[in-house]
This record gives C-alpha cells, sequence and structure tokens, in this order.
C-alpha cells in the first residue's frame, strides 16, 4: 500500500515538473518572437523615411573668426530641419560650454549633415 502511493506521488511529481518545463518552454518561445516582431517593426519603421536614414551627422573642429557667433555658425551648418537654438545648444554641449561667448581665435567642435 505504501509503495502504491509513493508511485502515485511520484508520478503526479512528474508530471507537474513536466507541466512547468512545458510552460516555461512556451513562455520562453513567446518573449522571443515577440522581441523579434518588436525588432522588425522598429528597424521598419526607421526604415521608412528614406530621405532622414542617408542624412549622416559629421564632426569637425573650426577655429572662431572675429567677427563669429554662435547664431552666424548655426545659420553656415545648422540642417533644415533644426532651429539655430537647438544647433547652438548641441555646440555648446559638444564643447562643454556654459554660455553663448566665443572668442577669436577659440577652436571649437561644430557638426554638420549631408
Amino acid at each position: 500500500m505504501m509503495n502504491n502511493k509513493r508511485r502515485h506521488s511520484r508520478r503526479r511529481w512528474l508530471h507537474l515538473s513536466a507541466k512547468k518545463t512545458l510552460i516555461t518552454i512556451v513562455l520562453a518561445v513567446i518573449m522571443v518572437a515577440a522581441i523579434s516582431i518588436y525588432g522588425i517593426i522598429i528597424v521598419n519603421a526607421s526604415n521608412s523615411n528614406p530621405e532622414k536614414s542617408q542624412t549622416q551627422r559629421f564632426y569637425t573642429s573650426i577655429t572662431v573668426q572675429p567677427d563669429d557667433t554662435l547664431w552666424n555658425i548655426a545659420d553656415s551648418y545648422a540642417s533644415d530641419g533644426e532651429s539655430h537654438q537647438q544647433y547652438i545648444n548641441a555646440v555648446k554641449s559638444l564643447n562643454n560650454m556654459t554660455d553663448d561667448t566665443i572668442y577669436s581665435g577659440q577652436n571649437i567642435v561644430i557638426y554638420y549633415t549631408k
């Protein structure tokens, strides 16, 4: 009688263990599928505007000339979709600047797009 209970208990444990394993595998497959689908959506979304995906940003250093201001540098280098203030803030960030003051002879890093 005791042996029979042990066998039944062991079978039940194996059955539950198999169920847990199956559930774990199914959840893992669902997660992988969801991540793959999400990745495909992101890639397709980034390629949906071919004009933007071909634009590249290039960085260079320039020497500030006597009459230069961040505003006229932005006027020369900011892209069409970017405001002068956005460009100036980005250049200030690139050069660890806290204000808009630049000096003749100073080298600053700027960017431009192609």
